[in-house]
Order: C-alpha cells, then structure tokens, then sequence
C-alpha cells in the first residue's frame, strides 16, 4: 500500500460513527449533587463534583463516558455507582457507563473519594422508541479516543449527545426495528496499516459481537441497512487498494460486490444507491439498483463530486464538488437534471443533508480559519447561511432527520440507517493539504 496512504487511514482511522435510523434510545436528565440542589450528599465543606456530560441521548446497549471533576480538596479520585446498567471506571475520573437492554430508570453517582458525602448524579431513563428524534441534525465531533455524535435543532440549539463510539469502531448503523447493529472494527486503529471488517451485534460495542467478514480491509467507507433490513450496504476497500460497493444478508451471507465506490447512501424506500464512484483519478456521482445493475453517472466532471445524500422523497441528490474551485455544495435531481451550485464561499463545505421539504440544507465546513469549522444551515436558493455549531473537531458528514423521525414504513420519511460521517476519505484528505 502506498506510503500516503497508510498515512492518511492512520490519521483518519479516528473518525465517526455512522447513525440509525428506527433506534431504541436513552434520554439522560442532570441532577444535582455534591452540595448543590438535587443531588443530596450533605452539606457545607469545600469540596464539589462536577459531571459531564449533563445531558445525553444513546441507543439501547449503548455506552457514555462520564468524566468527574473533583475540586477544593485531595485526593481528586471518585467512586461510581449505576442503579442499573454497568458503570465501569476508566481511569481516578472517568467512567463509561452501558445502558441496560430494556426500558428503566438508571442513576449514575460520582463520589468523591476525598469527602464521601459529596458527589453528583445523573439520571438516565431507558425509552423504547422506533424513530431518530424528528427534525434533528446530526454530526460528529472527534475526540482523540473516538467519535461522539451530537444531534442539535434546526437553529442549532439544544446541542445533545446521541452516541459514543471508541476508536476501533469507526462506523456503525442499526437495522430499522433498532435490534441489530452493524458496524466496522479494527483491532488497532493507531497501527501502521489498520485492517478492518465487519461485525454485528445487538449494541455498537465489540464484546459479544459476531464476525461477518474476514477480508480485512484497508479501508472503512459507509455501512447501512435497506430500509426493510434484508441487508448490508457497504462500502470498503481490499488490500489491493480496489475500493468497492457490497452489500450481504444481515448474517454475513450472499455477499456481493455490486461496484466500484468509496461512499455509497441507499434510499429505504426505492431502494436506490447513489455512490461516489472513482473515474481516472476523480470522483464522480454514480446510481444503480441494489443488485448493481442500471448503472448511471450523473454530471461526470473532471473535478471531484464527494459524499451524495438522497432527500428524503428520493427525487434529488445533495453532494459535494470541486467544480467550482473549493468544495461547494451542489444539488440536482435524481436524473441529474438541475444542476444547481447552493454554496460560493471560500470554504470547503461537505456531507449535505436535505431537511424534510428539501427546503434547507444542513452541512459541515472547513473553512481558512479554524474558528468557523463546523456546521452549517442553508437555503436551497444559497441564501440564509447560518453557523448552528462551531467546532475545529467537525466530521465531515451530517443527516437532518425528518419531520417524522424517519420511520421507514410512514412513506417518505428519510433515509434509515445512514453512515453519519466516519473517518476522512483517504483521497479526499489528499485534496485538502497534508
């Protein structure tokens, strides 16, 4: 393999996770502690505990990491007790909390070790719920250690924690019902050449969860179910660096390599792919059926065209291109017909997510300064850009749900099981600068 290449995966192996849609989620309230109101645990005394995150939205079986702050006295060391579930403590102030496989109510307390009648609290409430949370925006933030999804409201507002993923799983998705989880795991994402393959399980975490694949790719694209669950879309890449389009029963069978490409979003409803697919050296938007066949690419153009998302009725296509200069957001419909330039700044903008009247368009951008990456909000007519979150650790694919929290079987209602982001294509990281 190429030296830029193994490179390139090193650095990006860290990247996101990757979304479902039909989840079973967690809905986790604050409360007080460590001397403050809600939280018991005496009173008086200089010593106070601090927890974070205060809010957070995971999928059933999911985990959290907790992280305590202990201040006005030593030793800074907690303790951690969960009511149900598992906490199991990472290191003298952290902790990663497993929700339980069915619906309760759980708290987490962090004590301090110094004074034992100090300590703070959360309170995690299980909810069997077959929808994303409608009208939310989705994306990823890097952490050094993993991804953390983050769903915020069309203003940007209410910025929630919706799934935390280590490093050695890169993306996941869950089938519709929200029962099974796929997802891409390697060993050692800090290796020289990371090797990957696909794993399933009833929760995105490595214990427990059952091989598929066996061909250790050198490469971890998108991964998602068809919106009935008949099967695993995937996109990877073999030791020969051929990037490819598969898709296999959810048990790992009649796996088929259906074409070439690096990204690859299926429509629950049509059934349809859009796929980034590599022509002599640039990426171009490429549709076919499930089985690989009506293969037809779309505005072919010498410059690149990256991560295409269907809207939410399967009539257009949001991608991003170079063919103006930077990576701007274009849109176009399902024929290619329409083309149409949607951002014009100076920033490189990637991963568009349609909004469900395909009226606005969420994105992330990377911009000169790093002050200003993150996501954005935009008209369909270019105009009303607004910055909803601002971090210089954005993936770089998003998903606007839809109005009806993307129930597959409610008719148009968004695309199910989506990759959200996931680690930087290789390629595409080489276009950027080192």
């Amino acid at each position: 393999m190429p030296p830029m290449m193994c490179r390139l995966i090193r650095r990006f192996a860290l990247g996101l996770a990757a979304l479902a849609s039909t989840l079973l989620f967690l809905s986790i309230a604050s409360c007080g502690g460590g001397g403050g109101a809600g939280g018991g645990g005496g009173g008086g005394g200089t010593i106070t505990v601090t927890l974070t995150p205060t809010t957070a939205t995971v999928a059933l079986n999911g985990q959290v990491l907790f992280t305590a702050t202990v201040t006005g006295g030593t030793p800074t060391d907690v303790t951690w007790t969960a009511t149900s579930g598992t906490i199991a403590p990472t290191g003298p102030n952290t902790a990663t909390f497993t929700a339980p496989g069915f619906a309760t109510t759980s708290t987490i307390r962090a004590t301090s070790v110094a004074d034992p009648t100090k300590f703070k609290e959360a309170t995690v409430t299980t909810i069997p719920n077959g929808s994303l949370p409608p009208n939310r925006i989705f994306y990823g933030e890097g952490t050094g250690s993993g991804t953390d999804v983050f769903h915020v409201a069309s203003d940007g507002s209410d910025k929630t924690l919706f799934l935390s993923l280590p490093a050695n799983i890169p993306t996941a998705t869950s089938n519709p019902a929200g029962t099974l989880w796929a997802f891409f795991y390697t060993p050692d994402p800090l290796a020289a050449d990371p090797v990957y393959d696909v794993y399933v399980n009833s929760s995105p975490t490595f214990a427990g969860a059952t091989r598929l694949t066996t061909q250790s790719y050198i490469y971890s694209g998108t991964i998602q179910f068809t919106g009935d669950g008949s099967k695993i879309v995937f996109t990877a890449s073999s030791s020969e660096g051929e990037f490819g389009i598969y898709t296999m029963n959810p048990d790992g069978s009649s796996r088929v390599r259906i074409g070439d490409g690096e990204e690859a979003h299926v429509h629950p409803l049509t059934g349809k792919i859009v796929a980034t697919v590599v022509f002599g050296g640039a990426g171009d938007i490429q549709t076919m059926n499930l089985d690989g066949s009506s293969k037809t690419t779309l505005n072919a153009h010498a410059e690149e065209d990256w991560m295409p998302q269907w809207s939410k009725d399967g009539g257009e296509i949001a991608f991003s291109s170079r063919r103006s200069g930077d990576f701007d957001i274009w849109i176009m419909s399902a024929s290619g017909a329409n083309l149409t330039r949607v951002t014009t700044s100076a920033d490189n903008e990637f991963g568009p997510s349609f909004n469900s009247s395909a009226a606005q368009i969420a994105f992330a951008a990377l911009g000169p300064n790093v002050d200003f990456y993150g996501v954005y909000r935009i008209d369909r007519t270019g105009s009303n850009r607004i910055a909803l979150q601002l971090t210089s650790s954005i993936q770089l694919s998003l998903y606007w749900s839809s109005t009806q929290g993307n129930r597959p079987t409610m008719g148009p209602a968004g695309p199910g099981g989506l990759t959200l982001g996931g680690p930087m294509r290789p390629r595409l990281r080489g276009l950027l600068g080192p």
